[in-house]
């Protein structure tokens, strides 16, 4: 049942990884803008740098989630051979 719900913890983990990359990244240009009173210009960089951060982040989980599933895959059919 656990094994089943994993794909679902990823999704919402992925998920919450982008937002939440881009809402800090969003804070930090936010903050920036308001010390050095510019109108959006470290918003906007920093917007992009979370986006990136934030897609970076998925391809991660993405590639831990098949490697994982790869090395059961491969313990199950050496199971399998004996």
């Amino acid at each position: 049942m656990i094994e089943k719900l994993k794909p679902l913890a990823l999704v919402g983990q992925v998920g919450i990884d982008i937002v939440s990359s881009i809402v800090i990244s969003y804070l930090v240009g936010y903050g920036l803008d308001k010390l050095f009173k510019t109108d959006g210009t470290f918003s906007i960089i920093f917007i992009v740098i979370g986006v990136l951060a934030g897609f970076y982040n998925f391809y991660r989980s993405i590639k831990y989630y098949v490697k994982q599933k790869d090395n059961k895959d491969q313990e199950k059919d050496k199971d399998e051979k004996r």
